[in-house]
């Protein structure tokens, strides 16, 4: 339960960095805003190791992957997360039950 609150906190936090970047960064033609949330996500997810992967029951073979996975994840913000989590428990249920 400690690290899927982590994940959310996580996700806010890029949301935050993100919006106060986001003034800075001259219009162009390119997602720069989807970027950066991409970069910031999966950097603080390699930075304090956390894996949504393994949070959720499942076991990656490598925990960078699961940690990429999460800053993907991080990266599209707390709502995201939040239906992220619904579909994977769901997914995982399904999984056990047969």
């Amino acid at each position: 339960m400690k690290e899927l609150l982590l994940i959310i906190f996580l996700a806010i936090l890029v949301e935050y960095i993100v919006n106060i970047i986001k003034p800075l960064i001259p219009d162009v033609n390119y997602p720069i805003p989807l970027i950066l949330s991409l970069i910031v996500g999966i950097g603080l997810a390699l930075l304090v190791q956390i894996d949504i992967l393994s949070a959720l029951g499942f076991e990656p073979r490598n925990i960078h992957i699961g940690c990429v996975v999460t800053g993907l994840v991080v990266a599209g913000g707390a709502s995201a997360v939040h239906e992220l989590f619904a579909k994977l428990r769901a997914s995982r249920d399904d999984i056990n039950c047969e």
